[in-house]
């Protein structure tokens, strides 16, 4: 796998810009590299890898590995809230970052809060101490070894400080796990060292090197028992006793391990499932630390492909491309196929791993990422399972692209990605119950944000059998490009006319429909644009021959075209110029549903200077 090109890829996304990155920067950057990973079947896979462990339980052990079982809630709640003791920043600490004024992500009941600049690259290391996300290591926005102070953020006052260097180099890959008092961090690429940072004390101790064999190119993952620290690679598994400051080695697994693992503390039992898609189907372990024992797993029903693998205090959860997965008892070594969270198509363009889950105690929170859904590529999706009654619900468009580690903050959800993406506290998962049968009939709300501050915020509700295209179909107009939404995927740009989506409109058949929507800015009183129509019923109709759209095609390519409308309108004090094209051949339903689409424009007012 060439890493340093992936890292190029990365590094792409953010340029010479001073922190912390804005998040129409971010959402720019990421259109434009979301295309080019998305053509590498390896993309995914590695990004999920650099996602590191989706959530972590963590149990009061009273020996060196405990035994007591996991206790699940018996009735439905909020984002489970059992956390370790709350740490507080040093006495007399002052914030030493900007600020963050958190912005509504396109998730409703979210926020999004930029990162600092070393911290918005590569997978750094990130646990919750009670009160703070701690971050440290992993690679800055260019894409290289990250040789600052690590950071964190308090929630509850939306602010950062900076943290005491650590007495290792940041490594790309390394793992990180909270022992109740201390960060833990060990391994990663090419490295076998490990440190433990206190916040209380903001400072950090130096541990014996872990006794695992470094390699390149390989990432560690943790799991904290309640008394001890499991640390994984490909090439094997060694657990840490704070106490006696010693590590401990195990046996080699039965199977091989892989470059990249997904890992899971069961309360008694340490699963590893290794996730290299190379391998085919690759097979579940099980360490008990006690015995110092490894067993193989059955093979689940399903084979998903590059999966995560979420511990529920009952069950194993094992879930990933495309879009489908099992559920593991342990004790009895029984597989359930879990109902699917969405249709997959026939000829599934997926990115393996490009997906990120948390358990939050009832719930299995999943972003889909790019899993070739059957549904809009470019558009993630955020579902939530209940295993007691096998049902996916629709919570909505997910925030956060391909690839993020999530966690439980206390009674919270975090993504981490580009950027933070926080949940509300006591945020719980609502909406339609998801079937194979009527997912394409469910809608999402994108909300678009202003091209700056000071421009309108724009909601617009949508099929999700419908594409949205994920970058500007039009990047060297000039203007300020909101959406492109039709019933066939949208291709960006075009040979001719900048200003114009020429490969949209010429890709369209005759029974498709799109929708064009780009922002001029303020709107003066002396231009005299029209107002917003009450209903758009009626406008999609007739040729607009005159127009730009229609002259920027090719006389070949315009049989397929029944109406061509470009639209001028003003609201919420801006002007907004809207193209519908529809097919020859169009259905009625799909005409109906276009006017319904732009019936549902919430444009904001927007920020005055």
């Amino acid at each position: 796998m060439d890493v340093e090109r992936f890292s190029e890829q990365i590094a792409t996304l953010y340029e010479e810009r001073s922190e912390p990155l804005t998040l129409d920067e971010v959402v720019a950057r990421r259109r434009s590299v979301d295309a080019a990973l998305r053509a590498r079947p390896w993309s995914g896979l590695l990004v999920a890898a650099l996602a590191g462990v989706a959530g972590i339980v963590v149990f009061a052990l009273p020996a060196w590995i405990g035994r007591e079982p996991a206790e699940v809630p018996e009735t439905r709640a909020p984002v489970a809230t059992t956390a370790p003791p709350v740490v507080t920043s040093p006495p007399g600490t002052p914030p030493q970052l900007p600020r963050t004024v958190p912005q509504l992500a396109g998730l409703r009941g979210w926020v999004s809060v930029d990162l600092p600049r070393r911290m918005a690259g590569g997978s750094p290391v990130m646990v919750w101490t009670g009160s703070e996300l701690v971050l440290w290591g992993g690679e800055d926005a260019d894409g290289l070894r990250a040789g600052e102070p690590g950071a964190a953020y308090r929630p509850d006052s939306a602010t950062w400080r900076n943290i005491a260097p650590a007495p290792l180099p940041a490594t790309f890959g390394a793992a990180g796990v909270w022992t109740g008092t201390e960060m833990v961090v060990c391994c990663g690429s090419g490295s076998s060292d490990a440190a433990a940072y206190d916040p209380v004390t903001d400072s950090w101790r130096s541990l014996p090197d872990a006794p695992l064999p470094a390699a390149q190119d390989e990432y560690a993952e943790a799991v904290w028992t309640g008394s001890a620290v499991l640390v994984v690679n490909g090439r094997g598994v060694a657990g840490y006793d704070p106490p006696s400051d010693t590590w401990r080695t195990f046996a080699e697994p039965p199977e091989a391990l892989g470059r990249l693992n997904e890992v899971a503390w069961t309360g008694d039992l340490l699963v590893v499932w290794p996730t290299e898609v190379s391998r085919g189907e690759y097979p579940g372990m099980a360490l008990d630390p006690a015995s110092g024992t490894w067993r193989l797993l059955p093979d689940p029903e399903l084979w998903p492909e590059a999966p995560d693998v979420v511990w529920t205090g009952d069950e194993l959860i094992v879930w990933g491309s495309p879009a489908k997965g099992s559920r593991l008892d342990l004790g009895a070594d029984a597989w359930t196929v879990m109902s699917p969270a969405v249709p997959t198509p026939d000829s599934c363009e997926c990115n393996w791993g490009s997906q990120s889950t948390v358990w939050t105690g009832t719930d299995l929170i999943v972003s889909t990422g790019y899993l070739g859904t059957g549904v809009d590529k470019n558009a993630p999706l955020l579902l939530a399972y209940e295993p007691n009654v096998d049902q996916w619900t629709l919570v909505g468009e997910s925030p956060v692209g391909w690839g993020a580690e999530a966690m439980v903050a206390g009674d919270r959800v975090v993504f981490r990605s580009d950027r933070l993406y926080i949940s509300e506290p006591g945020w719980t998962p609502q909406g339609p119950v998801v079937t194979a049968d009527t997912i394409g009939g469910f809608d999402v709300t994108y909300r678009i944000p202003g091209p700056s501050r000071y421009d309108s915020p724009i909601d617009v509700t949508y099929p999700i059998s419908w594409y949205r295209a994920g970058e500007d179909l039009t990047p060297n107009a000039g203007v300020s490009y909101r959406f492109g939404l039709g019933t066939y995927p949208l291709r960006t740009g075009g040979s001719r006319c900048a200003h114009m989506p020429v490969n949209a409109m010429e890709d369209l058949g005759p029974n498709d429909v799109f929708l064009f929507l780009e922002e001029r800015g303020p709107i003066a009183s002396s231009v005299g644009w029209e107002p917003r129509p009450a209903t758009f019923a009626g406008w999609l109709t007739g040729i607009d021959e005159g127009t730009d759209a229609w002259e920027c095609m090719r006389d070949d390519e315009r049989g397929n075209i029944g109406a061509l409308r470009w639209i001028p309108f003003e609201d919420g004090g801006h002007g907004l110029y809207l193209l519908a094209v529809i097919g020859t051949d169009a259905s009625d339903e799909d005409v109906a549903t276009a006017v319904r689409i732009l019936d549902s424009l919430v444009v904001e007012e927007p920020l005055r200077r």
